[in-house]
């Protein structure tokens, strides 16, 4: 069953695409953002090609895609990708992305609200970026149940999303629902899936500028003190912080 559209799916339709502003909300000069938003996706789309190990995986879906930059970044481990959002704008963005790379044979862009697209059984990577916290509460448990019984066994998925930073309450407002980090990891345990990797992303970033420095003491001090200075900015301006989760389906689920 899929209920009516929430309020934030019906903002997220008609938004229009000038810059990559329009798509994070960002309230930054364009040319700060694109560049913070590049360098974090380099650095997480690292992460995730580490922790695979090498594995070339079959079909990636990536769930309120967007422009299709993570979509495409994707292509570094699947052989083929899968984007799917309500904005036809867009989705127009993705698919001239996609030919201007020469990519559009294994890139693939559909219209549809992220509840309302299949699974497939050739799915074995998920990407739920920056998307959850639109998903009202009644739906969200729902989405990860169809998640999990649709993909491969075994396959990963990656979420990233704003959560309350910890010791506040999770938030409902007219921009999105703040959950907490535990809240968010009890609906994957319940829905099969276990936590390979979780690190907020001002951390991720720390880490991979940290990982190209050779001294070891000036890289634990240069990755610490980057990490701090965001986590903190963040947290005392909007009590929240950015999660990066990496999960598993387990076989059988839980």
């Amino acid at each position: 069953m899929i209920d009516e559209p929430s309020r934030y799916q019906t903002f997220w339709r008609v938004q229009h695409h000038r810059t990559d502003n329009d798509v994070v909300l960002a309230r930054v000069p364009t040319w700060l953002a694109e560049t913070v938003q590049g360098l974090f996706r380099t650095a997480m789309l690292s992460r995730i090609t580490a922790h695979l190990g090498g594995r070339e995986l079959a079909h990636a879906l990536d769930l309120g895609c967007g422009v299709g930059d993570w979509t495409l970044g994707y292509l570094g481990f699947a052989r083929r990708v899968t984007g799917v959002d309500i904005n036809e704008n867009f989705l127009g963005v993705a698919r001239r992305r996609a030919a201007a790379l020469g990519v559009d044979a294994r890139a693939s862009f559909e219209a549809a609200a992220l509840e309302a697209f299949p699974v497939a059984s050739d799915i074995d990577f998920v990407g739920l970026g920056a998307c959850l916290m639109y998903v009202p509460d009644v739906r969200v448990n729902r989405l990860l149940a169809k998640v999990a019984g649709g993909m491969q066994n075994g396959g990963f998925v990656y979420v990233r999303s704003t959560v309350m930073a910890p010791l506040r309450r999770r938030q409902t407002t007219a921009f999105g629902v703040y959950r907490c980090k535990e809240e968010y990891e009890t609906l994957f345990r319940c829905n099969g899936f276990s936590v390979l990797d979780c690190a907020y992303s001002s951390g991720v970033v720390a880490d991979f500028v940290g990982a190209g420095i050779s001294h070891s003491g000036a890289r634990r001090l240069a990755t610490r003190s980057l990490d701090a200075v965001a986590r903190l900015g963040r947290a005392a301006k909007n009590h929240t912080e950015y999660y990066n989760w990496l999960l598993c389906r387990s076989p059988g689920g839980e």
